[in-house]
């Protein structure tokens, strides 16, 4: 939203809607520094919301029957290895 985003959509809302609600307030408030506090706290939360099983249940990395894999899926920063905290800083 600092950079001009009117709202979010996030799997976190359902959640933790009250806490959603007052990040995206301070935001709106022009209080970035609030709801990047906020976004810090609860980020957590949403990386765990993105921990998925690949590949399928039952197979192994190879395609075998060994177990499955452990690993993020579907997000498209801090998930991959890093932490978002380091991106912002390296730009």
């Amino acid at each position: 939203m600092a950079i001009g985003g009117r709202g979010i959509i996030s799997v976190a809302s359902n959640e933790i809607p009250a806490e959603m609600v007052q990040m995206v307030e301070a935001a709106e408030r022009g209080d970035f520094a609030r709801g990047a506090s906020d976004s810090h706290r609860i980020l957590p939360l949403m990386l765990v919301n993105f921990i998925g099983v690949e590949p399928g249940p039952g197979q192994g990395r190879d395609g075998g029957d060994g177990p499955a894999s452990t690993s993020t899926t579907g997000c498209p920063c801090a998930c991959r290895g890093r932490d978002a905290r380091e991106d912002s800083s390296t730009s």
